[in-house]
């Protein structure tokens, strides 16, 4: 184990291997600590590199900082956010039901795990169960991981061991070889697999093989076409505050800050092409914008986009698992909305 796979206990920073005390939690670092590194090369692919026709695109993976995460669970709690508010009530009607799925000893992978709030459904369900589970959440933000283990911690679970995974998902998908248990990764809130066909398709082939015989991927996707409730859900003043957070982070990445909030307008559109129904949100210069120390330069009008969010329907998300070599045995839809928990394995599993 290397200096960048160092487990930290609570606030202590004692090494250990994962805890057996459901009082107590771990926090390994798995390049959380060297995240600028992982930023730096995203915006020299989607931003800094792109060549007309081609629109700069800035990943949402910027407004998962400590303040935009912080901000993010404010957001969640919106009346207009129906997203998380739906995907809580469908892991409460059917927490049982996907609980079943997970055998003793089983290894929890929480894909972005935020603040916990959508997981702690299943949690509930799993602990009621009465077997061993381990629970890795996996997130950029440490601050973020720290306060949803806390939060699980105070809830004195006797069944479940709680670890915290900082870093990307490409290093959480590294990090899966050393977890010899069977894995159950979740993915709730649209994490992965909310792309476009082809990107979605590649996202989740990804996962695929790092999947084991027994292993399940529960995935966690937004079917809804309605445009105005989707306008709703992200045209509200945190929601912009909390894209505008993101380009923060963009001027702490690179050599010299060049974003300034009032020489851009934020706004967003649906797009309903034959494969695609998305939102995104994109930037407008209002005025010349140059920044040669950072390599970026903007005539008034000019623009990029950010934070694109997909709405697939089921039969659509089908098309791309057989695609990526994954079979789905069940599905969940949630109760008030078109929220949906697709569970998958491998294809060549019975």
């Amino acid at each position: 184990m290397d200096d960048n796979d160092t487990p930290v206990r609570g606030s202590d920073n004692m090494v250990s291997q994962p805890s057996q005390n459901a009082n107590s939690y771990d926090i390994i670092d798995i390049g959380g600590s060297k995240l600028r590194d992982y930023l730096l090369a995203a915006l020299q692919r989607d931003f800094l590199n792109k060549k007309d026709p081609e629109v700069p695109y800035v990943s949402d993976i910027f407004t998962s900082s400590d303040e935009g995460l912080e901000l993010w669970s404010t957001i969640t709690s919106l009346p207009t956010w129906y997203q998380t508010r739906e995907e809580i009530d469908l892991l409460r009607r059917w927490g049982p039901d996907i609980a079943k799925h997970v055998r003793p000893g089983t290894s929890l992978v929480d894909l972005g795990s935020g603040d916990v709030k959508k997981i702690t459904p299943l949690l509930e369900c799993l602990e009621a169960q009465e077997f061993g589970v381990t629970y890795y959440c996996v997130d950029l933000s440490r601050a973020s991981i720290a306060h949803g283990l806390e939060t699980l911690s105070a809830r004195r679970y006797r069944h479940i061991t709680l670890v915290g995974l900082w870093g990307t998902f490409d290093a959480a998908k590294l990090y899966l070889d050393q977890i010899a248990s069977p894995r159950f990764l979740a993915s709730l809130g649209a994490e992965i697999g909310n792309d476009t066909f082809d990107s979605a398709r590649a996202d989740l082939a990804s996962w695929a093989a790092k999947m084991r015989p027994g292993d399940q991927l529960l995935l966690g996707l937004d079917g809804t076409r309605d445009k105005t409730k989707i306008w709703k859900s992200y045209h509200h003043s945190d929601v912009h505050r909390f894209i505008r957070t993101g380009m923060a982070s963009v001027n702490a990445t690179l050599p010299s800050p060049w974003f300034r909030d009032e020489d851009w307008v934020l706004d967003g559109e649906i797009r309903t092409y034959p494969e695609e129904f998305s939102h995104r949100f994109f930037f407008t210069a209002l005025r010349p914008v140059s920044c040669p120390e950072a390599g970026v330069s903007f005539s008034p009008g000019d623009r990029f986009e950010c934070c694109e969010s997909h709405r697939k329907t089921p039969a659509e998300m089908r098309v791309i698992f057989k695609a990526c070599g994954l079979n789905e045995i069940q599905f969940w839809k949630s109760p008030v909305g078109d929220m949906y928990e697709y569970l998958l394995v491998l294809q060549d599993e019975p």
